[in-house]
């Protein structure tokens, strides 16, 4: 593969070549240069256009995007650096495209780049810029904040900045493992630095993940900022996966206390409460119906066209968890057994995940479309153009609330809950619960 990839890095000297990596470190000047390039008109619109493009590709496909900025590097095996340690094609592929050792390389060989390091003010300038892209030699940073860091054990900000350095090159679990050598003597640092210190924590060990080892720092820095909502958000979420339930409820309540729009923070208070014993059946209701109002929307009126007779019921199913989910492994065979001389079955996917069970549930409808990143609006315009009879929700108030606005602007002439939510949705357009003596026994019927 790499003497392939040096064969090409070769061949591409002799013609004008951009990196994807120029594109994002400069997108417009590196844009227009390529039009010019290619002979092609440069559009200078196109940067109020491009959130918008249905085709752009890339392991974020199904995101909205918001802005072009660069991302950190996916984390590689051990295994991956030793393979390539002693490959001349490799090397010589770097230098052909103009891309720097990666530093667990440098670590290994002989020649090693000299650093200046004793320069700390030019340093700490360089390592905090805002706005860091694939221009600046991340790797380089990591071999100068090493040497600090030995030079000074007590060094806190080189620490800091090594370990922002080793998350942009990949190296989270390293990252993670000196921040939380850190964190242990968090209280011996000012304010801003235990902060700081403790952001980076949780966020290193959300991307390495390990998240639930946050949870002792997620729960100090709520102390110190207590109106910081994505980590009340994310210590809520946290907290219901270890069973805490009560105290993942206190959390949510102070999130949605401080914004009355935090949908789900409201959803996720609704769907814990049903696990916890502080409650009765009636206060639990009762919550679900004042907090379902925020789910809320005005109905729009819903022309359905007219049905022949003998054509086809064409039903639905919303979900996040079209995948080896509980959820998904049950609908399977329900999705399997509809009769498709009589029934024209849709799935509307709104999960990140998918395997091999999401294939299977694929070939199994009539239609399959993955709705996940779309905006509330756009959903409910594909839904209304498909002509639905039924629409049936698989997840309530479980993920987030998933897409209960859309469905409280009746999408479908008919709409019911199923299987994925053990309480009501509250939701005046949402026609009926599908449940059994089991399920039904720990829920109220919708309305």
């Amino acid at each position: 593969m790499w003497r392939g990839m040096r064969k090409f890095a070769e061949a591409i000297q002799s013609m004008p070549w951009f990196r994807y990596e120029d594109f994002l470190a400069d997108p417009v000047s590196t844009l227009q240069a390529i039009c010019d390039t290619m002979g092609i008109a440069y559009d200078p619109c196109w940067q109020q256009r491009w959130t918008s493009y249905d085709k752009i590709t890339g392991d974020s496909v199904n995101n909205r995007r918001t802005m072009i900025r660069p991302t950190e590097r996916k984390p590689l095996e051990p295994g991956f650096w030793r393979s390539v340690r002693d490959n001349d094609d490799f090397y010589a592929t770097l230098e052909l495209l103009g891309y720097p050792i990666p530093e667990p390389l440098r670590r290994v060989r002989a020649a090693r780049r000299s650093l200046v390091t004793n320069d700390r003010t030019q340093r700490a300038d360089d390592d905090n810029d805002p706005h860091p892209s694939f221009a600046k030699d991340w790797d380089e940073i990591v071999v100068s904040q090493r040497q600090a860091c030995a030079a000074d054990a007590s060094d806190i900000e080189a620490h800091l900045r090594l370990a922002e350095a080793l998350r942009w090159i990949g190296q989270i679990d390293e990252a993670a493992n000196g921040l939380l050598s850190l964190a242990q003597r968090c209280d011996q640092f000012s304010e801003p630095l235990q902060l700081q210190l403790l952001q980076l924590v949780c966020d290193t060990l959300e991307k390495a993940e390990r998240r639930f080892e946050a949870i002792e720092f997620r729960r100090r820095l709520a102390q110190l900022a207590p109106e910081n909502k994505n980590n009340l958000f994310q210590t809520s979420l946290l907290l219901t996966g270890i069973g805490e339930v009560d105290e993942s409820l206190a959390y949510s309540r102070r999130l949605w206390e401080l914004d009355f729009d935090h949908l789900g923070a409201a959803a996720n208070f609704l769907s814990d409460i049903n696990y916890s014993d502080q409650y009765t059946a009636a206060e639990i209701a009762n919550e679900h119906f004042r907090l379902g109002m925020r789910f809320t929307e005005r109905p729009e009126k819903l022309v359905k066209q007219k049905r022949n007779l003998g054509d086809k019921l064409r039903v639905s199913y919303l979900g996040s968890d079209f995948f080896t989910h509980p959820v998904g492994k049950i609908i399977m065979p329900i999705l399997q057994a509809h009769d498709r001389q009589r029934f024209y079955v849709v799935v509307y996917h709104n999960g990140k995940k998918s395997d091999a069970n999401t294939e299977a549930t694929r070939k199994a409808v009539n239609q399959f479309k993955a709705i996940h990143g779309w905006d509330d609006n756009d959903v409910f315009r594909t839904i209304r153009n498909d002509d639905l009879d039924v629409l049936i929700d698989l997840g309530g108030y479980t993920g987030g609330g998933n897409r209960l606005r859309v469905l409280s602007r009746r999408v479908a002439p008919v709409q019911a809950s199923f299987l994925g939510y053990s309480n009501t949705s509250a939701l005046q357009t949402i026609d009926y619960r599908i449940t059994d003596r089991f399920a039904g026994a720990i829920s109220a019927i919708d309305v």
